[in-house]
């Protein structure tokens, strides 16, 4: 039971800058960051999509796979995202 309390608060701070596919895809906010992308760097992102519903009532479900490549793309967004230095590819 903590842990689904922990979850309900900790989702309220999730933020969705660019993609809200699922709840598992928001970024949160971090102080004390000690790496930051350079934003005078053009950067490409890439991603393998390897799992897929192997069933029909699965289907109706977020593919996490897709949630996961909503989560990364969220992450850079709250940090750099500016159109002229991310491109994405699936």
């Amino acid at each position: 039971m903590k842990d689904s309390l922990y979850w309900d608060n900790l989702k309220k701070s999730a933020t969705y800058p660019l993609i809200k596919n699922s709840e598992w895809s928001g970024a949160f906010p971090v102080s004390q960051i000690t790496e930051k992308p350079d934003l005078t760097m053009k950067y490409k992102l890439l991603f393998n999509m390897t799992l897929w519903p192997k069933d029909s009532t699965r289907k109706k479900q977020i593919n996490v796979g897709l949630a996961e490549i909503g989560r990364i793309i969220n992450l850079h967004a709250a940090s750099v995202y500016q159109k002229r230095t991310c491109t994405c590819r699936l």
